[in-house]
């Protein structure tokens, strides 16, 4: 152990009491010392641990060019900070560090990025010569800090440099004369936040640095900041609430600052930007507040900005699944008052939710799954009430599935549409999959279905008894026979296949649908005879309406061809370039307006569609800064031209309630013009909210379905 401490108490005895004796006179003690020889070793063992025996000698060399940097400064830290030792470079670029401990040295070099020579690692009493450090001349900013009032520098002002690629975040604090420098830069892109006593922060932002660069006089000057106050109570009693959490929120730039409450209720925060604030206070069993346009100017003091808080309501509970048993895990759950307030949890893997601090209100406990019927219940929460216990209970709802078969064959039919009569009265329809296979789910009402083809119920009808809403029930096949049939190819202009469907219509009704396969072809089972219209639509033409009447026994075959018409509609907008925008085609039909196609504006402002048959057209289109347009357009020969002119466009929002005010989900929200014309449509969402956006200017009717 002497040996250790040789370098620093020296070899002789003498020399190692004389040392004990000052450190005895060192050790503070509130009565005379009393130290016995071993005491006084330990004491001088644990002074003298940790300190520098071993030193880093080399020459820094310029990364680029290999030659010396001299007069350069040589830093080293210790990776657990108990040394920093510093050298400066001679002409010849060497450098010594002496008095180091064992362990990790990491290296720099002021004003230099190292590339090479750092980390150097020292064993206990080893010294480590000819390490060569190559380091290339880094970037830096530099600049100060003064008051706006009146110039004065800003000493030990805070300055934080964070670069947005490198992550290269180091703070410093100015100097007596408001100065303050970052010598040590990668190549990047900085931010720079200076923050100082009494003073508003602010921030510089995008500051480019290229190794070797300099940027000087990033200066910044501070105004007084604002503080705003005030106190928070209980509504209760007006007893002050202590740790209550206090946000302030720039309504302009979005900046967040906060504050407690202290033990009188008080809070205060300061170095505020002049600026207008929304006031927002929390704590943990009471209902949260907020307060908006609280504004202050520099040096301002804004007080009595008060809270009084009132306490929350608690409601907690069970998401059970009673169709199959259990719990429901990861249900997502709405809690919504009479005014639109809305609150949100989602069970546990027990199917446990809880939701806190909510005012006291009426409530609707709401669940719209996505594999099972809506739930929902009606509950009335009081001030710092807890409603414990609450079940809500889930039905999977009922399936019916079943098989078309044609009974002479007992092959399955496809593209089959499919009814069911529920027993409320309602009707249900679905179609038939490619091997017959139809099935309805979720179903709501226990009872009696009737499950028929559309257009033969007499022949096709079977009853369907649900007991329960849980669970598969397999219906009878339903024998269907086609008295005849209609095939075809939807094909392009050039009479080539493409995808799209057929719709088939009769005396303006649609019957069903058929999706066309990868070679155009499609297919209807035709029940009952009598006079048809069959409508193509694809997403790269337009299609006439083709009539066909089909006959008892008839298998017809009925190739639907797109038009060859173009349009070109040149685009224009007041503020703004439409390039890129998405243009919709829709076209009138004789049964209806149908969606035929989109294109996107190119880089002449100009939305072409070709493949079109002659007739009549609604095009409609939005930019994504609220210009759009909704104009017919007639095609009436091969090449035709028609300018679309966009104005601005609006959004209409609103909620869609019952008789009882409890939101309507599924509501079909209907706006139509002077000539009963649909123009735009949206639908309700979970909590009644409706939304319909790039309205044009004009007068419109609203309804609701």
């Amino acid at each position: 152990m002497l040996s250790g401490i040789e370098s620093y108490f020296g070899s002789s005895w003498g020399t190692y009491v004389n040392t004990l004796d000052q450190l005895v006179n060192l050790t503070p003690a509130a009565d005379p010392p009393a130290y016995d020889a071993n005491q006084l070793f330990n004491i001088a063992f644990q002074q003298i641990s940790g300190l520098g025996v071993a030193s880093i000698s080399g020459t820094v060399l310029d990364a680029t060019s290999d030659s010396p940097l001299a007069g350069v400064v040589v830093n080293d830290v210790r990776a657990n900070l108990q040394s920093t030792p510093t050298a400066t470079t001679d002409a010849t670029g060497a450098f010594l560090l002496t008095q180091l401990s064992a362990g990790v040295q990491n290296l720099s070099v002021v004003g230099y990025l190292i590339t090479a020579g750092s980390p150097v690692v020292l064993a206990t009493n080893a010294d480590a010569s000819g390490v060569v450090i190559r380091a290339t001349k880094a970037g830096q900013i530099n600049g100060g800090v003064i008051a706006a009032t009146n110039g004065s520098a800003l000493s030990n002002a805070q300055v934080y440099c964070a670069g947005s690629e490198t992550n290269h975040n180091i703070a410093v604090m100015t100097t007596t004369n408001g100065s303050y420098q970052f010598p040590t830069l990668s190549a990047d892109t900085y931010t720079l936040s200076f923050s100082a006593n009494g003073f508003a922060g602010t921030t510089i932002t995008n500051i480019t640095v290229a190794l070797g660069q300099i940027r000087s006089n990033v200066n910044v000057s501070l105004t007084a900041g604002a503080t705003i106050s005030g106190t928070v109570s209980n509504e209760a009693d007006a007893a002050p609430l202590a740790g209550a959490t206090v946000f302030l929120q720039d309504q302009i730039t979005a900046a967040i600052f906060a504050g407690f409450t202290d033990t009188n209720g008080t809070y205060s925060v300061g170095n505020l930007p002049s600026a207008t604030y929304t006031i927002a206070c929390s704590l943990f069993g009471y209902v949260s507040q907020s307060m908006s346009a609280v504004q202050v100017a520099p040096s301002e003091l804004s007080g009595n900005n008060t809270f009084s808080l009132s306490a929350g309501g608690n409601v907690a509970g069970t998401v059970t699944n009673v169709s199959i048993g259990g719990s429901v895990a990861d249900a997502g759950l709405v809690l919504s008052d009479s005014i639109g307030d809305q609150f949100y949890a989602t069970t546990d893997t027990n199917g446990v939710f809880t939701f806190t601090n909510v005012p006291a209100a009426a409530y609707t406990l709401l669940y719209l799954p996505t594999n099972a019927l809506p739930a929902q219940l009606t509950l009335e929460v009081e001030a710092g009430e807890t409603l414990s216990g609450i079940i809500l209970q889930v039905h999977v709802g009922a399936t019916i599935t079943g098989t078309v078969v044609d009974p002479a064959t007992q092959m399955p039919l496809a593209n089959v549409a499919v009814i069911a009569i529920t027993p409320d009265g309602d009707m249900l329809e679905t179609q038939s999959d490619a091997n017959g296979n139809y099935s309805f789910t979720l179903l709501a009402a226990t009872g009696t279905y009737q499950v028929s083809v559309m257009g033969d119920p007499e022949n096709s009808a079977v009853n369907v008894n649900v007991l329960q809403l849980a669970g598969v029930i397999s219906a009878p096949a339903l024998d269907v026979n086609p008295s005849a049939s209609i095939t075809g190819v939807l094909q392009d202009t050039y009479g080539h296949p493409i995808q799209g469907s057929v719709i088939l219509y009769e005396d303006g009704q649609l019957i069903t649908t058929s999706q066309c396969d990868t070679n155009g072809r499609y297919g209807f089972l035709i029940l009952q005879p009598g006079q048809f219209d069959l409508q193509g639509i694809a997403n790269s033409a337009s299609f006439e309406a083709v009539g066909i009447n089909v006959n008892v026994g008839d298998n017809l075959a009925q190739d639907i061809v797109a038009g060859s018409s173009t349009v070109t509609l040149p685009i224009s907008t007041p503020d703004a370039s439409p390039v890129g925008t998405a243009v919709n085609l829709y076209q009138y039909t004789s049964n209806g307006v149908i969606y035929c196609c989109t294109a996107t504006a190119g880089a002449s402002s100009n939305a072409t569609f070709s493949g079109l048959v002659t007739g009549k057209y609604r095009v409609s289109t939005a930019t994504s800064d609220n210009y759009g347009a909704l104009q017919d357009v007639s095609i009436d020969g091969p090449t035709n031209v028609s300018p679309l002119v966009l104005t601005q466009v609006f959004s209409l929002n609103g909620v869609v309630t019952s008789v009882g005010a409890q939101p309507v989900n599924g509501a079909t929200v209907l706006l139509t013009d002077s000539n009963r014309s649909l123009n735009y449509f949206g639908q309700s969402g979970n909590d009644g909210s409706y939304s319909i956006a790039d309205i044009q200017t004009g007068a419109y009717t609203l309804a609701v379905v």
